[in-house]
């Protein structure tokens, strides 16, 4: 839980700031933090998987499989849209590597 979960904080918290407006970042990061991580969220997925576990210990793991799944593509998805649609498509001399809709190796001619 350790290293994963402190790559996740962070990135969500980075996301957040970035998709805010800037005089509300402050406020969506710890709606999220408070709301996400230590309310709502911990709760209903105690419940489900106690639920879960309780009718068989196979059947939570397949279910939070699928869940990692379908969230790799929902994160998957959505990165790519904020590449492509914001101010994050930047040049290769800056070190990142999409440049308008194609990936770059950070060849530059």
């Amino acid at each position: 839980h350790g290293i994963t979960f402190a790559l996740l904080f962070s990135s969500v918290v980075t996301i957040t700031a970035d998709a805010a407006p800037p005089d509300l970042q402050g406020t969506a990061q710890g709606v999220l933090a408070r709301g996400v991580f230590d309310g709502a969220g911990g709760i209903l997925g105690s419940v489900a998987s106690g639920v879960l576990f309780s009718r068989s210990p196979a059947l939570l793991f397949h279910c939070v499989a699928v869940l990692a799944l379908i969230a790799c593509g929902v994160m998957a998805a959505a990165d790519l849209y904020v590449m492509r649609n914001t101010a994050v498509k930047a040049d290769t001399a800056r070190g990142n590597w999409w440049v308008g809709d194609r990936l770059s190796l950070g060849l530059t001619s």
